[in-house]
């Protein structure tokens, strides 16, 4: 009815009184019913329609404190969270910016048992849907800027595993040695006996196992030659 009636996104979160919900606004019994009618109006950017929406009526301050607390909830903590990487988009803040911000610089090799990970590779990989140009890596060109792409092979293999144990993020974390094994493969031209050429170089690292392993399984279901 509203779409027929030509209601754009800000006229019924008028409409619903959320404008007026302050730091209930995620909890507010009027908020679904929003965000579905945001997700009819335009779905492939529904991030982008929402906070443009919520910034009109809610100072950069108060949309913090309301993300922070809605965060802590588990039925609200994916909408404040996607919020929340708005905002920052909103603000110019960069990769890097989020990485430190996040603590991440300090976390070293366990950077990925850190949960806010998550949360960084996923603004990452939100910041390159707005390129000209997307990435198609994104996320691991990123993490090579910082790490050593063997290093953070080791890494990701390690992560995989604590994640099949704890569920913490592995289909994300899945995605990402994916997208560095295809790099490896495709642009790099490595193939399994050079990849164990490589982490070789560090012996007696428990991680290279994953790592020989992991890419000799991806090269076979990718369609790598393998010789006998």
């Amino acid at each position: 009815m509203w779409r027929s009636q030509g209601k754009t996104a800000d006229d019924i979160f008028r409409r619903l009184g959320l404008s007026k919900a302050g730091g209930n606004l995620f909890e507010s019994s009027q908020f679904d019913t929003w965000v579905s009618y945001v997700k009819l109006l335009d779905d492939s950017n529904t991030d982008d329609l929402m906070f443009s929406v919520m910034k009109k009526h809610y100072s950069d301050e108060i949309l913090e404190n309301i993300t922070a607390q809605a965060k802590t909830e588990p039925s609200t903590r994916i909408v404040a969270s996607s919020m929340e990487a708005e905002m920052w988009r909103s603000q110019g803040r960069t990769a890097d910016d989020i990485f430190k911000f996040l603590r991440l610089d300090k976390a070293g090799d366990d950077l990925f048992d850190a949960r806010t990970a998550d949360t960084w590779v996923s603004y990452v990989e939100r910041l390159n849907k707005y390129e000209k140009y997307p990435k198609e890596y994104a996320a691991i060109l990123e993490l090579q800027k910082r790490f050593d792409y063997v290093d953070l092979a080791r890494m990701l293999s390690h992560a995989k595993i604590q994640a099949g144990v704890t569920g913490h993020a592995a289909a994300r974390l899945n995605r990402l040695r994916n997208q560095q094994f295809d790099q490896w493969m495709n642009l790099k031209g490595l193939d399994p006996g050079r990849v164990t050429t490589l982490v070789a170089r560090q012996p007696h690292d428990i991680r290279n196992a994953g790592v020989i392993l992991g890419f000799y399984d991806f090269y076979k279901a990718n369609g790598g030659s393998l010789l006998l």
